[in-house]
């Protein structure tokens, strides 16, 4: 779980420009798209208006 935080938070030091950074299951090598759609819509959240 750590190495996907400090892999995000190195990306977005990187680059101004963001793109989704999906998970991958060690043993199928299936990306884990779910996760990153829960905290995307839970940020759109916080700010409604916007």
């Amino acid at each position: 779980m750590m190495a996907h935080y400090n892999a995000i938070a190195s990306e977005i030091a990187r680059s101004p420009w963001l793109e989704p950074i999906y998970e991958v299951d060690p043993s199928s090598d299936e990306k884990l798209w779910a996760p990153w759609i829960d905290g995307f819509t839970r940020a759109l959240r916080l700010r409604p208006e916007a």
